[in-house]
């Protein structure tokens, strides 16, 4: 008898979820059944193949869709809860119920609910469901009340027995059993009394038919303050399970041929059963895994195994990701579904185990894919938030205004060089607009589309231009609290724009050049090389040539650079068109004060026409402004004063000096006109156009100290 217990014990155990006089089920988020044991099926008149396509609102009348929101909810924040509700059959009759639900979340953040589902039906009528399940299980269930001495016990024991109605326990159970068969129950429901002992005992007999028969009786004592006061316990007919049948073979064939890898272990972690897919998942064969272990086969110590399976048996039910280990050594990731099932007071684990190695290299790709599209979404951002920055700056330009024939030469050769691609370097006196130069070489190219970033070499420390051109990762500094992304990134597919290249240091020219020549550059903090497809608009005011020859500017970058250049002629140099900036200019900052001005006067004219602009288009543009601010009708008039600054017979006759000489004077002039009054308004960088920073940097350079 044992060893045919031992021999089918997996097929038994499989079963035990449908054996619970409960109903069971699991539910879905979205409130539809997705599995249900066959108790919960039978008293709703459904098939399992039924019941799992039906909403929880087709047996539920009570709940709506809001309901079942708010239901889940409260399960999910405290993991479980018990109400009651009402349940309808297929054919329409209504009953209450009462569930006790409870969450279940894997790892990977999926969520089912699982619920407990009781009949609450009145006492009769439940007595009366009761006797027909105890008829249709064939379960006698019974209750012997140690202070009357009474039994009660369902209908089924005279069928069972062959009795008449209105016959006593004993008697009854005395039409199967012989007297000495009787003496042991009696035996043991003494030791249950006395010992507190639970019985549990198997009984043969044979029928009418003289068919043996095997009845397996159970009791639990009922203790009440040290005492037993009654013993409750069940009678089954048992003979079915003994036997060999079909159903259990075909049970064990759908087991062995499952697309998911079964494995039954016990209460010692030993194999005791394991399907065809999980013998061609391991590579060993049913022979070889029988007898093995669990951390045999899955990556987990055993000390770690013991404990979980403690924890596992006081749940029920677990679903954990793994790595399984292959006869050849290969790992493989699973997902796991384990259930701890109790038959006959041992331990059986049930895993349901699915191969998850197609599921981790698809998530590991959409990963990538989102970090991908994460970055490029930051960089978006970044570019964004750049280009608005240039819309807003105050001086910036929507055309170029011109009509001299000698700056058209300049403008031939901004779209001769725009669709090629080549590198630009723009030359030519401060304030002669190299940016707008820079702005049109863009906008005719193919790459207009994509950003035109720029960056001042003479307005950053020299500590953060590397930051700002090749960006940083987070902790590459003191003081890089987050990553960022360079310019040159950032101008990826589009232009950068250097303005000020004579102010770059050295030792960040040499990795300018070699993103000249390589089109790679590494963030700083970051060993990763980064390719880029960036076209380089360089511009100074400064002579490169002879940079070159103090050493203060590299030559193979130069000759890099040199590709293309445009020498930006000065305003002196282009007079045609002084009358038609000073009429934009009056025009901007007229709107920008609301100002209603209706021209310039012809005395103003010519003395515009004939100054020289030593600051060029940029110091024009200051004198509008100035005059603007200052005029009291509706022509706009220039006082002599406004060109003071123009330079003397005398002071001509003396020689040319450098560039920087000439910078040096004239701001020294605006310094003065301004009392040293270097930022704020009627200051001397809003008369320069500059920024305050860039003001106090170049007076350092040009060594401008006030007196």
């Amino acid at each position: 008898m044992q060893e045919l217990f031992e021999e089918h014990k997996d097929k038994i155990a499989v079963g035990a979820l449908d054996s619970v006089p409960v109903g069971i089920v699991w539910i879905s988020q979205n409130g539809y059944i997705l599995e249900a044991n066959e108790k919960f099926c039978n008293e709703r008149e459904y098939t399992i193949e039924e019941i799992k396509k039906l909403h929880i609102r087709d047996i539920n009348p009570l709940i709506s869709t809001k309901g079942w929101r708010k239901y889940w909810n409260q399960v999910d924040e405290a993991k479980t809860n018990v109400v009651q509700s009402e349940h309808m059959t297929k054919s329409g009759i209504v009953f209450p119920i009462e569930t006790t639900s409870n969450m279940i979340e894997t790892e990977n953040g999926f969520k089912v609910m699982f619920s407990i589902v009781t009949s609450i039906l009145e006492r009769d009528k439940f007595r009366d469901l009761l006797e027909v399940t105890s008829h249709n299980a064939k379960v006698v269930g019974w209750e012997w009340n140690r202070v009357d001495g009474e039994f009660t016990y369902t209908s089924y024991l005279q069928e069972l027995c062959g009795g008449e109605e209105g016959d006593c326990f004993e008697s009854l159970l005395s039409q199967i059993l012989s007297k000495t068969q009787m003496g042991e129950f009696r035996a043991l429901m003494e030791k249950c009394t006395n010992e507190q002992e639970e019985i549990d005992h198997t009984f043969t007999f044979n029928d009418k038919q003289d068919i043996e028969q095997w009845i397996e009786v159970e009791g639990q004592p009922v203790v009440i303050d040290d005492e037993v006061v009654k013993i409750q316990g069940t009678i089954q007919n048992i003979t079915n399970h003994r036997m060999f049948s079909d159903e259990m073979h075909i049970l064990k064939y759908c087991m062995d041929h499952s697309e998911d890898q079964i494995f039954w272990s016990d209460d010692e972690g030993r194999l005791s059963y394991v399907n065809i897919k999980a013998c061609e998942a391991l590579g060993y064969s049913k022979k070889e895994l029988i007898g093995m272990y669990v951390w045999d086969v899955v990556k987990i110590s055993e000390e770690h195994w013991f404990q979980h399976w403690e924890s596992l048996k006081n749940v029920g039910e677990m679903v954990d990701n793994y790595l399984q280990k292959r006869k050849n050594g290969r790992l493989q990731p699973v997902m796991t579904k384990k259930t701890a099932l109790k038959y006959k007071d041992k331990y059986y684990n049930l895993a349901m185990v699915r191969d998850m190695s197609e599921t981790v290299a698809r998530e590991a790709q959409l990963q990538a894919s989102l970090d991908k599209i994460n970055e490029l979404q930051a960089r978006l951002s970044l570019e964004n938030t750049y280009l608005k920055e240039e819309i807003s700056k105050e001086h910036r330009f929507s055309n170029i205004i011109s009509k001299s024939d000698d700056y058209k030469k300049v403008l031939a050769q901004v779209q001769d060089v725009a669709a090629t691609g080549a590198t630009v370097l723009i030359l030519g006196e401060s304030g002669t607009g190299k940016e707008l130069l820079a702005n049109a070489v863009h906008e005719l190219s193919d790459r207009s589309d994509k950003p035109l970033i720029k960056i001042n070499c003479a307005t950053l420390p020299e500590n953060l231009i590397e930051s700002e051109l090749f960006g940083h990762e987070k902790g590459a500094f003191t003081g890089a609290y987050e990553r960022k992304i360079g310019r040159f990134e950032l101008a990826d597919g589009g232009t950068i724009f250097l303005d000020e290249m004579g102010e770059l240091p050295l030792g960040l020219q040499a990795k300018l050049l070699r993103v000249l020549q390589e089109g790679e550059f590494q963030r700083l903090g970051n060993a990763r090389t980064m390719k880029v497809d960036t076209r380089i608009i360089a511009a100074t005011n400064r002579d490169l040539i002879e940079q070159v020859k103090k050493g203060a500017f590299r030559e193979d970058l130069y000759f890099r650079l040199n590709v293309f250049p445009i020498i930006n002629i000065p305003l002196r140099e282009r007079k045609d068109d002084i009358p038609l900036l000073a009429q934009h200019f009056m025009e901007k900052f007229s709107d920008k004060m609301n100002k209603q001005l209706e021209g310039i006067s012809p005395a103003s004219i010519r003395r515009l026409t004939a100054y020289d602009y030593p600051g060029n288009v940029r110091e024009l543009e200051n004198i509008i402004e100035r005059a603007v601010i200052t005029n009291k009708g509706k022509i706009l008039k220039l006082p002599s004063s406004f060109f003071e600054n123009h330079l003397k017979d005398d002071e001509e006759d003396k020689g040319l000096v450098t560039m920087e000489e000439m910078q040096r004077d004239y701001i020294i002039r605006v310094l003065e006109h301004t009392n040293w009054k270097i930022t704020g308004d009627g200051g001397a960088a809003a008369i320069l156009g500059m920024n305050g920073k860039t003001l106090y940097s170049r007076m350092t350079k040009l060594d401008i100290q006030k007196p």
